[in-house]
């Protein structure tokens, strides 16, 4: 169940972090009734999703959680028409959540760390916007990020992948999970920690 959870939160989390800030991007919250329904349905299967990871319902489970990302996609549209980085992001973890539902096969494995890869670099690009450039170059930022590539290595040899390709990938994939959360703690920073920007942490460090 957690994995679900962390994702799920991940991207509920990061969504309405964006609107609230970065208000150059959206054309401003439309509230209407299309907007309570795809509300209304996506806080519906989200629940359900989790009741399904905690009562073990494998197929209600894997129907909900295709499902879950599209609901939110549409329902952000309604609410933030504008945010098409966002919107991207949504489609492409959708697309690798469900390469990942199928049983282990090598290329739908890698199709579908390439799609999730391809979301977070939708969801970099969003977000960075929150950073000044001096931020990208500190002495805080390449410090994380010295860390963190010596945390992504430990991991990816803990992992004892023998095929190169593939651990290459899982490689390139923990260091881009990791970009996310060091671009989070300099946004927090860089804006003295608003409410968005403390979400945006939150969730990609649930990410992790």
């Amino acid at each position: 169940m957690s994995l679900s959870f962390d994702f799920l939160l991940f991207y509920f989390l990061a969504l309405f972090s964006l609107p609230w800030y970065n208000k150059p991007m959206v054309s401003g919250t439309v509230f209407s009734v299309s907007s309570v329904l795809w509300g209304s349905l996506f806080c519906g299967v989200t629940l359900i999703h989790l009741i399904a990871c905690a009562g073990k319902f494998d197929v209600v489970r894997r129907v909900t959680k295709v499902c879950v990302m599209p609901l939110l996609a549409l329902w952000y549209s309604v609410l933030f028409p504008g945010g098409y980085t966002v919107l991207w992001a949504l489609i492409f973890g959708t697309v690798g959540d469900i390469l990942l539902l199928q049983p282990y096969k090598r290329t739908a494995f890698l199709a579908g760390l390439l799609a999730f890869f391809v979301g977070h670099i939708f969801w970099i690009v969003t977000f960075s916007g929150f950073l000044s450039y001096g931020l990208f170059t500190g002495p805080l930022f390449i410090a994380l990020l010295a860390v963190y590539g010596i945390v992504a290595v430990i991991f990816t040899w803990f992992l004892k992948i023998k095929e190169k390709v593939l651990c290459g990938a899982v490689f390139v994939y923990t260091l881009t999970l990791e970009l996310l959360n060091v671009i989070s703690v300099c946004a927090v920073l860089s804006t003295k920690g608003t409410n968005p920007t403390l979400l945006f942490l939150a969730g990609t460090s649930l990410f992790l």
